[in-house]
């Protein structure tokens, strides 16, 4: 148990000396877990989004594909 404790005594006391570069590292990484948040957000809405989208046109909706020829 002696490890232990000095082994959290020895962070804490480092975490203590240097709260500048503490409070940077903790910014990082909220602001990573932000974006992050982001973007699985619209990877998973846009889809969702754009198949609801979609649905609701129905079958009146038709693509051909059309050659146009110029002479």
């Amino acid at each position: 148990m002696k490890k232990r404790k000095m082994y959290f005594r020895l962070i804490t006391a480092s975490l203590m000396r240097r709260r500048s570069r503490m409070l940077v590292a903790l910014l990082a990484i909220m602001i990573g877990a932000t974006i992050l948040s982001g973007l699985v957000t619209i990877y998973i809405d846009v889809p969702r989004q754009m198949g609801a989208q979609f649905r609701s046109y129905g079958a009146n909706m038709i693509f051909t594909a059309e050659i146009y020829m110029i002479t």
